[in-house]
């Protein structure tokens, strides 16, 4: 699912690592998979992202589905 990074529901350290490794605010990734972590592709780095921090990053699909998170 392609979409667009809108925020994330995290303390301030954990968004500036999100950030350092690519999902900053209004990138555009791909959500591969999920399970106990969700496999993320953001330009051309697929990332492994926990369940427990997935669900707490808020995306917007760019394909005019509903909003969902990674």
């Amino acid at each position: 699912m392609p979409a667009r990074l809108d925020s994330a529901l995290l303390p301030a350290c954990d968004v500036a690592f999100l950030e350092a490794i690519g999902l900053v605010h209004g990138c555009t990734l791909c959500v591969r998979g999920r399970g106990c972590a969700f496999i993320v592709d953001v330009d051309s780095t697929r990332l492994a992202v926990a369940g427990s921090v997935a669900r707490r990053i808020m995306v917007s699909p760019l394909d005019g589905e509903r909003s969902a998170d990674p």
